[in-house]
């Protein structure tokens, strides 16, 4: 039918029915900035995590100075930081405004695939309103870029199935590819990509089977859904690991999966300890086991049962209650990475790679010559431990609890200053990030109180390092809680000298500043103190020359003006946000099984949405899997409910039940439409 045989108030509705479902979408993602107004990445100094992935994203991956964590992770994200950085984007803004864009992708692909718009309002609120992948950005972690690059493969997925001409065809499995290609050397569970990119073959082989029967499913159509994906899951990791033997001489795409150091591992595994402890991968004893058949293990002896070993223990320790001279988890991993450095030559990724090389050989031998009894590892890099299995249930109940009931994020400023404060890695962080609450004011904001026997500090100056001086302004009110505190210990102190200051550094930073800042009191005595000495906790300040003066306190030291109510208001409004979702979530995943069960709503859906439900197929097939390594490894390992984990499965799944929902609507609405015609 053409255009000219539409009515006219036809055309009016959908013309109204578009500006509202636009509208909509805007103040959606305006109440997502609104509700993101105060947060801003923390520096968190993980030496395999954040701190390293700010470090990567710095050099571009591959131009950092090679050392043994040059490829613990994979490249995307690091490059990622990068170009955020070169571009001078925040990336926390960078990473907020591509997570949008992929929820309005996904919002675009499903509109082709015929769900309803106010549906698509609900999942494109639904995505960006989850509280998992809200807390997860604070972190400089892949697993932020991870769940995005989801969200958007599941958009060319639903662009592929809903199209209707070749070229269509080919260029949605041409995006595919590359999302695909990205999603895989984000992380290390490449494997789950590949089951992803199964189900959406066979969710295709599906519709062309109903569409056309399965004598005349097109071969060019295979072609374009089976071969593109599929060379790209192949290529992405092989073009890593190429270049990542160039330059560090390794051939893997992740340090923790290469073939060398997963042999060491899982020959290490393999040893039968006399007694298995839940948690601990390779025990004490299996440990002693390898140092007596395995000279290049025996090296890492000092390190892994000395102090440091311990200290590596320690996580596991809190977190499971194992003895601490247990290395629990996956930190064995790291710890064993660690000692091969500090007890051996080896420093280049290579050099490590050759050293495991040599503990896999040293342990396959002295199974060969039946010096040490060898158990079978069912799963690479899982402890085969028979108990693991008994602990699954309850780690799906954890992750399935913590799915619905996210803790909502804490309050930022609990987390901008951390007590054991490392100027030089919050240097890296605020300069390779562009952290907002850092960069965002060019002035230093310091308080305190002090006392003095009638002489009142009268200015303070900033000694620059290179004999320069700038001044401060500061205000000066009286405390008389001081005065009440400290007058047993001071008796000349009098009320009208207990005083309090607030002072305004006209700088952008203490950090890297160098020089002092000088305290001058009405008397002509000063206070000098260093300016790398200011730090955000409260600490005494005194001298010999101002025994006649007084006494100062510093109580707090902040690199910018931050706003405490205002971010406490949107730190309570995040959570209140949060507990809405939950509520919303649990009763949309409620109704969902009496929609499938007694609406029957795949039968009575009408024809031209049907593909919504083949589009599931590849989402559940995706979440059932990660969330079956989330439970090994929250069983086995680490803890499998971190926000960073979840981010991947908690938005898709929360699409996935408003989408089930509603079309059991639009089948209830042609039930009732029907009998009442």
């Amino acid at each position: 039918m053409s255009d000219r045989n539409v009515p006219l108030h036809s055309v009016r509705h959908n013309a109204r029915g578009g500006l509202v479902f636009l509208a909509c979408l805007v103040l959606a993602t305006c109440g997502r900035f609104y509700l993101l107004r105060g947060e801003d990445i923390i520096a968190l100094y993980s030496e395999y995590d954040d701190y390293l992935f700010v470090q990567l994203g710095a050099h571009a991956f591959w131009w950092r100075p090679p050392d043994e964590a040059s490829i613990i992770r994979l490249p995307v994200y690091p490059l990622w930081i990068w170009l955020c950085h070169q571009s001078g984007i925040p990336l926390y803004l960078g990473t907020n405004l591509l997570s949008i864009g992929a929820a309005l992708f996904l919002v675009y692909g499903l509109r082709q695939l015929g769900l309803a718009r106010p549906a698509c309002v609900a999942v494109y609120m639904a995505l960006l309103f989850e509280i998992n992948a809200i807390d997860s950005m604070r972190r400089v972690v892949a697993s932020n870029l991870y769940g995005i690059l989801f969200v958007a493969t599941l958009a060319w997925m639903a662009l592929a199935l809903a199209s209707t001409r070749p070229q269509q065809l080919w260029i949605a499995c041409a995006g595919l590819a590359v999302s695909l290609g990205l999603f895989a050397i984000t992380r290390a569970e490449s494997v789950l990509a590949w089951i992803a990119f199964i189900f959406f073959v066979l969710a295709f082989i599906l519709r062309e089977i109903v569409g056309a029967g399965l004598r005349n499913i097109s071969g060019r159509k295979l072609a374009a859904v089976g071969l593109l994906p599929a060379l790209a899951l192949i290529a992405a990791p092989l073009v890593v690991a190429t270049a990542n033997k160039s330059v560090f001489g390794v051939f893997a795409s992740s340090g923790l999966t290469s073939p060398a150091f997963s042999a060491a591992i899982n020959h290490l595994l393999a040893i039968k300890p006399d007694k298995d402890i839940a948690y601990v991968p390779v025990t004490r004893d299996a440990r002693k086991k390898a140092y007596a058949v395995s000279p290049a293990f025996a090296k890492l002896e000092p390190f892994l049962e000395g102090a440091q070993g311990r200290t590596w223990g320690r996580h596991a320790a809190e977190r499971y209650h194992v003895p601490n001279e247990e290395i629990g988890g996956g930190w064995f991993f790291f710890a064993m990475r660690r000692a091969i450095i500090a007890s051996t030559e080896a420093r280049s990724p290579a050099r490590v790679e050759a050293y495991c090389q040599q503990i896999a050989s040293d342990i396959r031998q002295a199974f060969k010559a039946g010096k040490v009894q060898k158990r079978r590892v069912w799963l690479s890099l899982v402890q085969p431990d028979p108990t693991i299995w008994s602990r699954i249930p309850t780690s799906l109940g954890r992750i399935f609890t913590r799915t619905l009931s996210p803790y909502p994020p804490g309050n930022i400023l609990d987390d901008l200053h951390p007590p054991n404060s490392n100027p030089t890695k919050e240097e890296a962080f605020d300069q390779f990030t562009y952290r907002r609450s850092f960069s965002a004011v060019d002035r230093t904001t310091i308080s305190g109180w002090g006392f003095s026997n009638g002489v009142p500090v009268a200015s303070i100056v900033v000694a620059k390092s290179d004999g320069t001086s700038l001044p401060v302004t500061f205000r000066s009110f009286t405390r008389p809680a001081v005065f009440e505190a400290n007058k047993g210990q001071y008796p000349s102190l009098r009320r009208d000298t207990a005083y309090g200051f607030t002072a305004k550094l006209p700088i952008r930073s203490r950090r890297g500043l160098g020089g002092s800042l000088r305290f001058i009191f009405g008397d002509g005595t000063e206070l000098v103190v260093k300016m790398a000495e200011l730090e955000p906790k409260k600490f005494g300040l005194g001298s010999n020359t101002m025994q006649q003066t007084g006494w100062l306190r510093v109580e707090a030291v902040t690199d910018v003006e931050l706003n405490g109510p205002e971010l406490r208001r949107a730190s309570r409004q995040m959570a209140v946000v949060g507990k809405f979702y939950s509520l919303t979530f649990a009763i949309l995943l409620a109704v969902v099984i009496p929609s499938l069960l007694v609406l029957g709503i795949f039968r009575d859906s009408p024809a031209h949405n049907r593909r919504l439900y083949l589009w599931l197929l590849p989402l559940m097939g995706f979440v059932a899997a990660r969330v079956a390594v989330l439970a090994i490894i929250d069983a086995s390992s680490f803890n499998g409910t971190l926000t960073g984990y979840l981010n991947t499965i908690a938005g898709p799944l929360a699409a996935a039940a408003i989408v089930l929902n509603a079309q059991a609507i639009v089948v209830v609405r042609g039930r009732f439409a029907s009998k009442f015609a």
